[in-house]
């Protein structure tokens, strides 16, 4: 199930409406949705703000199973991402005293099992989000 949808923080909604749509149709636990849907919301709005810093550009949303897994493929044409240099924010109290930045990668890594980043076979980046042994 494949959603291709323009860079806009208007559509979040929409994505949201699409990844419980899809992960229900192919079986996902229904408490397990609310979390994919949040990982999924933080991700795009991340390469929305971040990726395309306000530019026009388009998001490709897959989501499908592979045995008990879902698997959650988020593509962006986006500047390429350097994981290499990128720091998860410090969530040690008080948080107040801490950079701004780096907590909504660590908010998607608490919400699924596996993030992979890597450079798409067309430029830009492809994301997945995969969580174990999600189907009911």
């Amino acid at each position: 199930m494949l959603l291709k949808i323009s860079a806009g923080l208007s559509d979040l909604e929409d994505i949201r409406d699409y990844i419980s749509s899809s992960a229900t149709s192919i079986g996902v636990e229904s408490s397990l949705i609310g979390d994919l849907k949040l990982a999924v919301d933080e991700a795009v709005s991340n390469i929305i703000l971040y990726g395309y810093q306000g530019r026009s550009g388009e998001i490709e949303i897959d989501v499908s199973a592979s045995h008990s897994d879902l698997i959650i493929s988020i593509r962006d044409q986006a500047p390429v991402f350097d994981t290499a240099s990128y720091q998860l924010g410090n969530n040690t109290p008080p948080l107040s005293n801490n950079n701004p930045g780096g907590y909504g990668i660590r908010l998607i890594k608490s919400m699924v099992d596996e993030v992979k980043h890597s450079i798409s076979d067309k430029g830009g980046n492809e994301l997945l989000l995969i969580k174990h042994n999600a189907l009911a």
